[in-house]
């Protein structure tokens, strides 16, 4: 919880600019990662999720939780954006590929090595214009 109030507080222009708000829910777990490492994966994710939201919608919500299951900590991070197409699913942990006209291409990619070599997982899931990236990390 304290990683993603640093990340709100980062965040906090582009959220007011797009009136998102990010709610955490069940955040008071630990990990084992490096909190600088975890920080960066969280600030691209939410801010993808951000840069995902029309100006002119209201409701627009990023909610972060954390389940314990066995010996892994799973992060989810889920926004009500519209939610990503089937062909950019498949391109989107792709080193340059993006959907946006001042994207890199590269902050998901960078994102899933990070998270993999802290022995965790990342992966996404889009439907009915929500999208969840799931983060599996050990806990600590």
């Amino acid at each position: 919880e304290t990683i993603i109030n640093e990340v709100k507080e980062l965040l906090i222009k582009p959220l007011k600019m797009k009136d998102v708000e990010v709610i955490v829910e069940n955040g008071d777990v630990t990990v084992t990662m490096d909190k600088d490492t975890l920080r960066q994966v969280l600030l691209n994710i939410i801010k993808n999720a951000i840069d995902a939201f029309k100006l002119e919608n209201s409701g627009n919500e990023i909610i972060v939780s954390a389940v314990e299951e066995n010996e892994f900590v799973k992060i989810l991070i889920e926004d009500n954006g519209g939610g990503i197409s089937d062909e950019v699913m498949k391109h989107l942990f792709t080193p340059y590929f993006t959907t946006k006209e001042d994207g890199t291409g590269i902050g998901l990619y960078i994102s899933q090595l990070l998270i993999e070599d802290m022995g965790g997982k990342i992966s996404v899931d889009s439907k009915n214009g929500k999208t969840t990236f799931k983060i599996s990390l050990k806990r600590g």
